[in-house]
């Protein structure tokens, strides 16, 4: 059958066998090596002409003879010739004629067989009655390649180094054998089912001139990215022709490893040998110029809490972070506590932080204690060999010095430890630092202490002190140092044991403290508010928590059956939670409360591999071979897609379900460079040597500036229009002042431990906060010298809050800190009950009407009571598709359903009638149906009598309305998006100006213009109304004034510049409006009680804070709190509603004349839509 035959959906994929994968790989290395051969013996004939050289010279110096130097210029002679000849080899081409005859050799030997499927196609073009097969990608118009910057410190060369090799084996292991074409871009979907690999595959070639859908159709012997090629066994009667277009790179076919794997085991045979001194080299040529090829292919290709399963003790959380310091590499000192962490690190047993992690090293093994107390064992790779491990998200490299570096796989940060003299086994940390360079110092005394951590620019450098007598191997402070001035930062304080007791910030606040048992596991500690937290231990396996108890109350007891791998929670209501694990320790299910089952698979890198609800959805999660996610699939098949850089976890293409992709750019140091979104706007970033981000270019050409301070913070910000806003910072990176761009200025102050205690702003504004002995907020005093207090209970939750004018707000909480009770200034209280899984059962309000919820196995609210057990009361019905969104809502009057777009977006909504008897019209009442572009915003609403569409600037700021009479609506914005001018079609409506804060200064609005000012604090102070243009105002029409007081409340309004017409307010301590007074209509009178309803003069409360009674007006309310009927004299208002609590109809009936009725209807989104009036005559 004709090559050209199309492919469909369910064709077989080809792939070669594994005696074939053998026999190809041998025959490669062979031919590399002849290659070398020749290679070194053209190099060996040069090499009198260099008449010695440098070489020699080195080694002379070095003590070594001539011989040596001989020696061992023949042996660098041996690997570079091998690497020559792979370089040669890859950018003359023949390395694709090499490739190509060693894999025929193999397929001759060992013929290819079927392999998987094609498992997707075109969701609208079949072929044969099956869907099409399209090649995973799409065309794009040619793009203007732009330069790359790279650093050239040494700590970016490391950095850079680091990064190569990473990429190195990623490539190494799995080669590269074909690249992307030039124009290219991935499109999700066009997937394949491959049996030899794992990890999500794609169908990389099809034709370069026949598209199916955008994409290249796919024909028999088109290869897919993992190098399996189509069957012949495709559509028998349609071909298409063309040539071969590639849109994703295609992969070695080989198992991962293999061709690596067959060279190292070359090299290994190729001991030396005096009858075989040759052998070595030849061999060596092989493998290295194999690998070299690999590596050139590479480069121009492409670029409270206890551990369920372990029953183990953990802290790592925000209360367990002491200090951070801001800069270029920020400090931060957390501890980390792991019940099996036994080691001694600066805070005695069981801490730990990144500061006093090391490796130890035993031969080729090595153990790295890190940062969280866990122990990591793996074997080191050679020297300028990497090892990668997507389980942990870490690389690792050392050098011939024994020097070990072990990188985040993202390459946020990179720690660096070298051997101590004493002891080269052991290896402590020296550095922490970027793909910048910007990094973290480690000093030790002669003791091995460590006591001082610095940058180069002096923003951090902060010393340790060891002061405690009986265990001077313990920190006990930590202060820092800005050049002129030492700043405490922390202090510690130990047991008699030597085991972390306190920790103390520089405000003399004791933020943590702990207590052990004999056998040195935390047993008590106190969190900052004041909760503290037992634990009971019980020696298993090991030493495991069986009971854990709080000062609120909660006491969980802990089970575990070691043979069935369940742990058994009982908490104290008597609830139960079943955890089930595997043999690594990972849940594969969780029993929880109610009795709901959650399912959850994982790979043998523990990576997620999918997760079950208790009503049987799934979400299946696909990973690459360097363990990050490429595709999510929700349990409707939807799928996201992403991308990654090859050798470090960073996203560059994100591929919605609907295939709209987002694409992200890096810079050498794999900072983010550009954004493009789904429509082509493309956001680029401009970085100084630090990696900081001094520029910003938005998809419309504005560009944003900004300044740093040593620290690394934003000392100067520039937007779009030239406007720079300035910032002050104190020595431990607080900022102290704020200056905007009008010269306004903002002031902060703190208190020694960071905490802030003061606000200024111009006019004599001073605003105050108090903190307590424990580190809670105590007071707030206003800037008119009013406080507002706050009190805790033991635990440190906030317990009430009281005004000025003594007026308390109080909450309750139940043993899980769950709120139970909220109770008024006036004392009533609104009450929650909670149910299993924390789920709100009910809520009751200061009535005593109560709101219930009930709830589906995943917790979703299925039904809501309204005046649960009345008569009257209301219920409404939830329901939901399998990824939870809701699909229909129910009340006693209608069913509104709702549907989804795959990304989750509405797209329709109506509403059908109630026929009664719980069942609802099938025919919509009402139909909104919503459209949206690529990058998610609504750009058009279309309901039954109407379309509204809307389009966007690149920035996405609305730009036009259309509304339903075809008119235009247009915005037209400067810089950012700050509003200009609105135009109805091509007639201006209104234009604006605006200050340096691009606030409205002035605006034109038909044959009225105005202007508008400020006061210092940005308060609206003035506005002039006239005729005419603001540049050429006309006659006066109106003019206003305004002054506030010290909490921002409107205390006067002057008219036209007439201080005899004028209005004032007035407030008391609190806020609430006292009195109005008016030049025109006299003064009225607001008293109040203390939770805010208006009262008549007499004084008193209103009872539930419904006001049945005022100034002569009467009102009523129904079971559910709406009003329902208000009286006032000779007229009565009455008022009615639908189930969804919205008013319908309104009755307005006087004595002697006819009753007025308006009613109002809604569309499914509850908008109200309209509103009709007319007269009921008797």
């Amino acid at each position: 059958m004709s090559d050209n035959h199309a492919a469909r959906l369910g064709d077989q994929i080809i792939h070669t066998t594994l005696l074939a994968d053998i026999v190809s790989s041998v025959a490669e290395i062979a031919t590399y090596a002849a290659i070398g051969m020749v290679v070194g013996g053209a190099i060996a004939a040069a090499a009198p002409l260099a008449g010695g050289g440098a070489l020699t010279a080195a080694m002379a110096t070095m003590g070594g003879t001539a011989a040596g130097a001989t020696g061992l210029a023949a042996g660098a002679g041996c690997v570079l010739s091998g690497m020559v000849g792979g370089v040669l080899a890859s950018v003359t081409g023949l390395a694709d004629e090499i490739s190509s005859s060693a894999t025929a050799l193999g397929n001759l030997i060992s013929p290819p067989s079927p392999a998987g499927t094609i498992n997707s196609g075109s969701s609208n073009v079949n072929i044969n009655g099956k869907p099409a097969a399209r090649a995973a990608g799409h065309a794009t118009e040619p793009e203007k390649k732009e330069e790359s910057d790279s650093g050239i410190s040494f700590l970016d060369m490391a950095a850079g180094v680091l990064g190569f090799a990473s990429s190195v084996a990623a490539n190494m292991w799995q080669p590269t054998v074909a690249g992307a074409d030039a124009n290219t871009k991935s499109s999700p979907l066009d997937t394949i089912d491959c049996e030899k690999h794992s990890p999500q595959e794609y169908l990389a070639e099809g034709s370069s001139n026949v598209f199916i859908n955008g994409q290249p159709a796919v024909r028999a012997n088109d290869r897919t990215t993992c190098d399996a090629t189509i069957s012949t066994s495709v559509s028998p009667d349609v071909t298409i022709g063309g040539g071969t277009l590639t849109v994703r790179p295609i992969h070695s076919g080989k198992l991962p490893g293999f061709d690596l794997g067959i060279s190292v085991i070359m090299m290994l045979l190729g001991r030396p040998s005096k009858i075989l001194r040759n052998l070595p080299c030849i061999m060596m040529s092989g493998v290295t110029g194999y690998m070299t090829n690999l590596l050139t292919s590479a480069v121009m290709a492409a670029g409270n809490p206890v551990h369920a399963a372990s029953g183990v003790k953990v802290l790592n959380d925000d209360n367990e972070l002491d200090v951070a310091l801001p800069g270029r590499f920020p400090f931060r000192m957390q501890r980390a506590y792991n019940s099996l962490n036994t080691r001694d690190g600066l805070f005695g047993t069981g801490w730990s932080t990144a500061f006093d992690s090391y490796l130890h090293v035993d031969g080729d093994q090595a153990t790295w204690y890190e940062e969280t107390g866990r122990e990591v064992q793996f074997t080191l790779p050679k020297p300028d060999s990497m090892l990668l491990s997507p389980a942990e998200g870490i690389l690792v490299r050392r050098n011939e010095h024994g020097d070990v570096v072990i990188g985040d796989q993202d390459s946020s940060q990179w720690r660096l430890f070298k051997p101590t003299r004493e002891n080269p086994s052991y290896l402590k940390l020296a550095m922490l630092c970027d793909d910048y360079g910007n990094s973290l110092e480690m000093s030790y005394d002669e003791q091995g202490r460590l006591v001082r951590i610095h940058d180069a620019a002096g923003a951090v450098d902060v010393t340790l002190a060891y002061t405690h007598p009986d265990f001077p191997q313990r920190v006990t402070a930590l202060s820092h140092f800005d050049g002129s001035q030492h700043w405490p930062l922390m202090q510690w304080g130990y047991d008699s044991r030597g085991l972390l007791a306190s920790a103390t910030d520089a405000s003399g606040v004791t933020r943590r403290e702990y207590r052990y048992n004999d056998d040195r596991l935390m047993v008590w500690h106190r969190l900052p508010g004041g909760l503290e937290s037992e634990y009971r231990w019980e020696k298993q396996d090991h030493w495991r928590v069986v009971e854990n108890r709080t000062s609120t109350g909660e006491h969980s007891k802990i089970d575990y059956d070691l043979v069935a791998r369940i742990t058994t929670v009982t908490r104290e209501n008597g609830a139960v939670r079943r955890h089930h694990w595997n043999a690594n320790q990972m849940v594969t299910r969780l029993e929880d409360e109610r009795g709901e089952n959650w399912l959850f698979e994982w790979d043998e890198n523990d990576q997620l591999l999918s997760e079950t609800d208790p009503l049987g959805n799934t979400w299946k999660y696909v990973y690459d071979i360097n363990g990050n996610q490429v595709r999510v699939t929700d349990p409707q098949g939807n799928v996201q897609s992403t991308e990654w850089l090859a050798h470090r976890a960073l996203p560059v293409q994100v591929t919605d379900p609907e295939g709209n992709s987002t694409h992200y750019t890096y810079d050498a140091h794999h900072g983010l460079k550009s954004i493009t979104d789904a429509q082509g706007g493309t956001t680029t970033v401009q970085r100084d040597e630090y990696g900081l981000v001094i520029s910003e270019t938005d998809p419309k050409g504005g560009r944003r500036h900004t300044d740093y301070n040593r620290a690394g913070l934003v000392s100067a910000a520039t937007d779009c229009s030239g406007r720079t806003t300035r910032y002050r910072y104190h020595p431990l990176g607080w900022l102290l002042e704020e200056t905007a761009a009008d010269g306004t200025v903002t002031g902060y102050q703190y208190d020694a431990a960071g905490r802030p205690t003061g606000l200024t702003r111009p006019e004599g504004w001073q605003e105050s906060l108090k903190w307590s002995a424990r580190g809670l907020p105590e007071w707030h005093q206003t800037a008119d010298g009013r406080r507002h207090g706050f009190r805790y209970d033991n635990a440190g939750r906030l317990t009430a809050t009281q005004d000025p004018e003594g007026n308390t707000v109080q909450r309750e909480y139940d043993a899980r800190s769950r709120l139970v009770a909220l109770r008024n200034e006036n004392g009533e209280a609104y009450r929650f009950t909670w149910g299993d899984d924390n789920l709100l059962l009910a809520e009751t309000g200061l009535d005593g009407v109560s709101t219930r919820y009930e709830y589906d196995a995943c917790g979703r609210t299925l039904r809501r009571t309204f005046a649960a057990g009345h008569a009257d009361a209301i219920i409404h019905g939830f329901h939901y598709d399998e990824r939870g969104l809701l699909t229909a809502r129910t009340s006693p009057d209608a069913r509104t359903r709702y549907q989804w777009s795959k990304r989750g977006q509405m797209v329709s909504v109506s509403r059908h009638p109630a026929l009664g008897d719980g069942a609802y019209s099938d025919a919509a009442e009402q139909v909104l149906h919503f459209g949206y572009n690529a990058l998610g915003q609504l750009v058009s609403e279309d309901g039954d009598n109407a379309t509204l569409a809307w389009e966007y600037d690149a920035l996405g700021n609305r730009t036009q309305t259309t509304l339903p009479d075809g008119r235009q609506l247009k915005q037209f914005y400067y810089g950012s998006g700050h509003l200009l001018s609105i135009a109805l079609d091509s007639l201006p409506v209104t234009d604006f100006t605006r200050d340096v804060l691009h606030r409205e200064t002035s605006r034109t609005q038909g044959v009225l213009g105005s202007h508008t000012r400020y006061d210092a604090l940005g308060r609206l102070q003035a506005r002039d109304v006239f005729s005419g243009h603001p540049q050429r105002p006309g006659d006066m029409h109106w003019r206003q004034r305004w002054e506030y007081d010290f909490r921002n409340n409107l205390v006067r309004e002057e008219r036209n510049r007439d201080p005899f017409d004028a209005s004032r307010w007035s407030y008391d301590s609190t806020g609430k409006l006292q009195q109005q007074e008016d030049s025109r209509s006299g003064t009225v009178n607001w008293p109040q009680d203390g939770a805010g309803n208006p009262l008549a003069q007499g004084g008193g409360r209103v009872l539930h804070n419904r006001v049945t009674e005022l100034n002569g007006i009467r009102w009523r309310y129904d079971i559910h709190g709406r009003t329902v009927e208000k009286i006032s004299g000779q007229q009565r208002w009455r008022y009615r509603y639908d189930t969804e609590h919205r008013l319908t109809d309104v009755v307005s009936e006087t004595r002697h004349r006819p009753a007025v009725h308006v009613s109002f209807q809604y569309d499914p989104l509850g908008r109200r839509i309209s509103k009709t009036r007319w007269q009921v005559r008797e």
